[in-house]
């Protein structure tokens, strides 16, 4: 039996202890308010139930090909557009950071581990993923002759990365 809700992470329209497993990829950064979801996991999760979560740790890390862009706008003198200054709880700081979290919430039997996801890039790929998706409010607030001189700029300093440096190694 499976059902599919959609809801405010914060607020989820669900009894106390009415599910055996809660599961979020990637998602519980993006919250305004880590806490508070946390609490309503808890809330909401059976006792012996399982709240599985995977997210990005916020240690820094160099990946060429994504200075490639920033080294391309620098170069072109454009600017970056105005970011949406959401509120979202970010990366985790660190898997002992993470758990402390969980077990604030009243989480008890908190494992927390860390793994990297390596992934390897074609340039070609990277950049269509920059332009089109990652960071396409860039690409679209440049003027016709801007936006494309950045494509170009870009894609060349691309072309001058080796193979091992697209590889993306995120933890």
């Amino acid at each position: 039996r499976l059902r599919l809700i959609e809801a405010d992470a914060a607020a989820l329209p669900l009894d106390d202890a009415s599910i055996d497993l809660a599961v979020s990829s990637f998602v519980v950064q993006l919250v305004d308010d880590r806490a508070a979801v946390l609490a309503e996991l808890r809330r909401v999760v059976r006792p012996g139930g399982v709240v599985g979560v995977a997210g990005w740790l916020g240690e820094p890390r160099i990946f060429a090909p994504e200075d490639a862009l920033d080294k391309a706008v620098e170069e072109l003198g454009l600017s970056w557009p105005e970011e949406d200054e959401g509120q979202c709880a970010g990366h985790f700081r660190s898997v002992r950071s993470t758990a402390d979290e969980f077990r604030r919430a009243g989480f008890r039997d908190v494992s927390a581990r860390a793994h990297s996801l390596d992934h390897r890039w074609e340039p070609n790929d990277y950049a269509r993923y920059k332009e089109r998706l990652r960071d396409e409010d860039l690409f679209a607030a440049q003027r016709p002759a801007d936006r494309s001189a950045l494509r170009s700029a870009f894609r060349a300093r691309l072309q001058r990365l080796g193979p091992d440096e697209f590889v993306d190694r995120a933890a």
